[in-house]
């Protein structure tokens, strides 16, 4: 099978597995399936004209396998699964296989998708006869620790009642964890408040589920929104540093916490 058919059929995989998934929410499927889209346009009006070179076909390619590389859930196993069965030979970036060698997740939307579809996926047998059964038990352990070190920098801060400068992304990527995994309650009509001091003045913080396009693997995580009377309001997301969103004289943040926190 020529590399362009291979690329043709992954595209449908690609849009057979998204538009059957019942994790990844509505938008995020059309932004996926938008793309898929483009690349197979791309790809049949231009080889209708000229044979495709490699370089062409792997840039392509690559753009398709972004979610397929840098996602951990149930979607991703059963796209892998269908490319071996039709024998499409596409190399795998396995973030799993990252953590067993670092002992942890590149990224904090892995360890969300971990830690929310490890229980469900752990038995495939797309992860029995990638992993072995202490490599298993390692993956479970490094969710575990993934978990507590983001509790006890949530829980620091919450302690302290101050959040450093330097600790802005951190704290950001622990609500946003806690929040995906269901391990804090966030709704729509009922949002959980902090208030903080920044040099005696009172600024709102709130946490909200919002959508983050730049991690489409989780693409349901937390903003939090800042508001103060001398400023506009600004909106954070953990995938954008903390300190290049604040004012230039935020060295630290002071939380008051509300009672229903």
């Amino acid at each position: 099978m020529e590399p362009f058919i291979q690329l043709l059929k992954s595209i449908e995989i690609h849009d057979e597995v998204i538009a059957s998934s019942t994790s990844i929410d509505n938008t995020t499927k059309i932004g996926l399936l938008e793309m898929s889209g483009y690349i197979k346009d791309f790809l049949i009006a231009n080889s209708s004209k000229r044979k495709l070179k490699s370089h062409e076909i792997n840039s392509l390619k690559n753009e398709l396998f972004i979610y397929w590389n840098e996602s951990i859930s149930e979607d991703v196993e059963q796209f892998w699964i269908k490319l071996k069965q039709l024998s499409i030979p596409f190399e795998r970036k396995d973030p799993l296989k990252y953590a067993l060698i670092n002992n942890k997740f590149r990224r904090v939307d892995q360890g969300m998708g971990a830690r929310n579809c490890w229980t469900a996926i752990k038995e495939m047998n797309s992860i029995t006869e990638r992993f072995t059964k202490s490599e298993i038990a390692q993956i479970d352990q490094i969710i575990s620790d993934d978990e507590k070190n983001r509790l006890s920098i949530l829980s620091k801060a919450l302690a302290k009642k101050r959040i450093l400068s330097s600790q802005y992304l951190k704290f950001g990527e622990c609500m946003a964890y806690f929040e995906s995994c269901k391990l804090l309650s966030f709704t729509s009509t009922k949002m959980k408040k902090m208030s903080f001091f920044e040099y005696g003045k009172i600024i709102n913080l709130k946490f909200e589920p919002c959508r983050s396009y730049f991690s489409p693997s989780n693409p349901k995580t937390t903003r939090i929104v800042i508001r103060s009377r001398e400023t506009s309001n600004r909106e954070l997301t953990p995938n954008h540093p903390f300190k290049s969103s604040l004012p230039k004289n935020f060295h630290s943040l002071r939380l008051l916490l509300s009672p229903s926190f």
